[in-house]
């Protein structure tokens, strides 16, 4: 199973209330506010994501902030992942997107 195809499955497990969205170039996934944009590229993807007041745990340090020059709203904190992931980076990158999740909630 691709990359992708795995951790689109996890996301849609976290809660009924997800939905998918696709543009041209990115996969946006939201409850009644966007939580998460995945931007695909050659060697990887990026990952953007939403906070409530840029607060995240990310013991790991595997985000960094968005500059708020950048006017992206909410989704204040991104990552570049790149493949292969190992298990345990996944279950890191989960732990976020849980986050963000939640922070629509």
């Amino acid at each position: 199973m691709s990359l992708f195809k795995l951790l689109n499955m996890k996301i849609l497990r976290i809660g009924n209330d997800i939905t998918r969205h696709t543009t041209n170039s990115n996969i946006l996934y939201k409850t009644s506010l966007n939580f998460l944009e995945i931007s695909p590229r050659n060697d990887g993807f990026g990952l953007l994501l939403r906070t409530k007041n840029n607060n995240i745990d990310d013991p790991n340090r595997l985000t960094s902030i968005v500059p708020k020059s950048y006017n992206w709203g909410n989704l204040t904190n991104r990552m570049n992942v790149r493949v292969p992931v190992q298990n345990d980076l996944l279950d890191e990158i989960m732990k976020l997107i849980v986050q963000a999740y939640e922070s629509t909630k």
